[in-house]
């Protein structure tokens, strides 16, 4: 009695076209799965090594609409006369008109709520940074871009602050690069 190898080996060579155009349709289904499952595979991965280029960031920005209404709050408060409440400054001109303005508190997300949202679980570090300043360049020397035209450029540069350097947006994502030296920390000063 046959077994079933010996009948499959001697219909393999009866019929040769047959089991050609079998073994061709094997291969092609089998090479789309393979590549359908390593297609996923390099999907999952990138997704994950996005993930980790990127973080899992959030940005707190100061609320315009929320500052408005704040200075509304804080005139109605302070009615019709000179005077601060809470960074909100109202002063009287001299044609009688008032002038309302904040003062760099007003205007700054409070230090308490960062470190009420960095409390939350999960949340490993944040990062704060001050508005882009521009100084003139004292004790350092400035880099200068040879791509860019500085004919009326007056010699100056932007200070923006950071508590931690390494987690700025422009950092992380490549834009600013640190040719010579290393990122100042947290306690550092006049370095």
């Amino acid at each position: 009695m046959m077994n079933v190898f010996q009948r499959g080996i001697r219909s393999i060579f009866r019929k040769p076209v047959k089991s050609i155009l079998l073994l061709i349709v094997v291969v092609v289904i089998s090479s789309f799965f393979m590549a359908g499952l390593a297609g996923q595979s390099a999907n999952i991965k990138t997704q994950d090594a996005t993930r980790q280029a990127v973080g899992a960031t959030f940005r707190l920005e100061v609320n315009e609409m929320n500052s408005q209404k704040r200075g509304e709050e804080a005139s109605k408060i302070l009615g019709n006369k000179e005077g601060e409440y809470n960074g909100y400054v109202q002063k009287q001109m001299p044609d009688g008109a008032w002038l309302s303005t904040g003062d760099n508190s007003f205007y700054t997300i409070r230090q308490a709520d960062v470190q009420k949202i960095a409390e939350v679980d999960g949340i490993e570090a944040y990062n704060l940074i001050t508005v882009s300043t521009p100084v003139n360049p004292v004790n350092f020397k400035r880099i200068e871009n040879p791509d860019v035209d500085q004919s009326s450029d007056l010699g100056g540069v932007n200070v923006r602050g950071n508590r931690i350097m390494e987690m700025d947006m422009d950092v992380a994502s490549g834009k600013i690069k640190l040719v010579e030296g290393r990122m100042i920390k947290e306690n550092e000063t006049d370095v």
